[in-house]
């Protein structure tokens, strides 16, 4: 996890903290969807967990 912030630390949508505090995810929530996802590639888990937490997101907002 560490290593891919620092990786992608520019870009705001790969930061962990940005999607926290964009979202109001915990790292339990994080970690789930990091255990579900069973994908080599850094890019392809973070556009999943990004689209999971938009989906969490607008869930819990209606």
């Amino acid at each position: 996890m560490k290593e891919i912030n620092r990786k992608n630390s520019n870009d705001r949508r790969w930061n962990l903290k940005y999607l926290k505090e964009k979202y109001g995810i915990d790292d339990s929530f994080i970690a789930c969807q990091l255990t579900d996802l069973d994908f080599p590639m850094p890019s392809f888990i973070f556009c999943q967990i990004i689209k999971r937490c938009r989906l969490n997101h607008l869930v819990i907002l209606y």
